[in-house]
């Protein structure tokens, strides 16, 4: 059984660059929510058909073309499926849709005979909460700088003002994430719990409220000589690493641009971090295609700032780090520790392995530089909480409220 949704099409030329997605508003997220609900009610009761514009437009009580522009700015980011019949389907729905139709298949040619696996399915949702970014960030780090050491008070202020440059002198944090900052810095400073856990919806800011202290207190450590991991961020995954690690490198290229502020190093260990560019295995060459003179083609992110692709300039970086540096040349990140060999001899400020590389390097003697067993390098503070940063979010979509 086969229950097909045309899309709507366009033409599209290959050598047209993509074009920025249109934004999205609160009032579209508000009708999102509305079509999740008609959705969920009807799935309840056994209907998975799609929804009619013009049916959501009367319940919406708004004209059909507003609703018709507002979906397709929500389609075009991805929450929505838009029939060229003038149907809907959320993301929600189109799931449960495929799960209600999943057959248990041996053969090419069984469809007709076999059972379906679900005989019902309900769904439940829970509108998202959008945090309110009402604490002034320069308010924040002042009550932060009033019960700090020296040296993170310089930090702290350095810190200060490289935010400030990229979300301006305005910006403001919410609550959670002033919380995270203070005590995570009172945590570094052994004064505070020695672990904490930040629960907030998927793109609310657990990252800043997470990496915030972090970075701080990596800084101020840095400006009184430790030098060694500061801090371990384990993560699942390859792909949220990654992603972690874009966001990461581009606040410390940021507070590296600020006087008299050190440089923190960044280093990340997946299946395709290589042993050394020097000697690369050959297993290692598709992802790492060359970009000149001891130069690749970076695979794990784009540019912070463009989204452009990066660059690795081997050794090019400071104090024998590797550079980061956009195609473009609008980027740079000066303390990449890019292979295997330089996590050995140069532990960076900040490693993210995944949970599996951790536990197999944590038993392996040649990374003990990376865990404080080298007299070289300080052990990663033993005082801070071990940062785990969770969403409470678990169903198939967001839904804004």
């Amino acid at each position: 059984m086969t229950i097909a949704m045309v899309a709507a099409t366009s033409d599209f030329v290959d050598d047209v660059p993509d074009e920025p997605l249109p934004g999205i508003v609160d009032e579209d997220f508000l009708l999102l929510n509305l079509l999740e609900d008609i959705e969920a009610a009807r799935i309840n009761f056994g209907i998975f058909d799609s929804t009619s514009t013009i049916a959501l437009a009367r319940s919406a009580r708004r004209s059909a073309d507003e609703v018709l522009s507002a979906l397709s700015r929500l389609e075009a980011n991805g929450h929505v499926m838009l029939a060229e019949d003038a149907r809907v389907r959320s993301r929600i729905a189109e799931i449960a849709r495929e799960v209600r139709h999943v057959k248990q298949r041996f053969k090419n040619d069984d469809a007709a005979d076999r059972p379906y696996l679900v005989r019902d399915l309900k769904v439940e949702l829970r509108d998202r909460n959008k945090p309110v970014r009402n604490q002034p960030l320069r308010q924040v780090f002042d009550e932060a700088i009033s019960v700090a050491t020296p040296a993170q008070c310089e930090a702290l202020e350095g810190l200060f003002r490289s935010l400030a440059g990229q979300w301006g002198n305005g910006a403001s944090l919410a609550d959670f994430q002033r919380r995270g900052l203070l005590e995570g810095l009172d945590a570094w400073r052994g004064e505070g719990s020695p672990s904490l856990a930040i629960a907030a919806d998927t793109g609310s800011g657990k990252t800043e409220a997470a990496a915030l202290p972090l970075i701080a207190g990596a800084l101020g450590d840095a400006l009184e000589g430790i030098v060694g991991v500061r801090a371990i961020l384990a993560y699942p995954r390859i792909r949220l690493a990654a992603n972690q690690a874009q966001r990461l490198a581009a606040y410390l290229a940021a507070s590296a641009s600020v006087p008299n502020l050190p440089l923190l190093t960044l280093g990340l260990q997946v299946s395709d971090v290589p042993d050394s560019f020097e000697t690369m295995h050959e297993r290692y060459r598709d992802a790492w295609r060359g970009a000149g003179p001891r130069a690749y083609e970076f695979p794990f992110f784009a540019c912070p700032s463009c989204g452009h692709g990066l660059h690795l300039r081997v050794d090019e970086g400071r104090d024998g780090a590797d550079a980061l540096v956009c195609s473009t040349g609008d980027w740079r990140y000066d303390g990449w520790i890019g292979s295997k060999a330089k996590l050995r001899q140069r532990p960076p400020s900040l490693f993210l392995p995944t949970t599996d590389s951790l536990h197999q390097w944590l038993h392996d003697p040649r990374y003990g530089a990376l865990f404080g067993d080298s007299p070289d390098f300080a052990a990663p503070p033993s005082s801070p909480w071990p940062t785990k940063s969770i969403s409470t979010r678990t169903s198939m979509a967001p839904r804004w409220g």
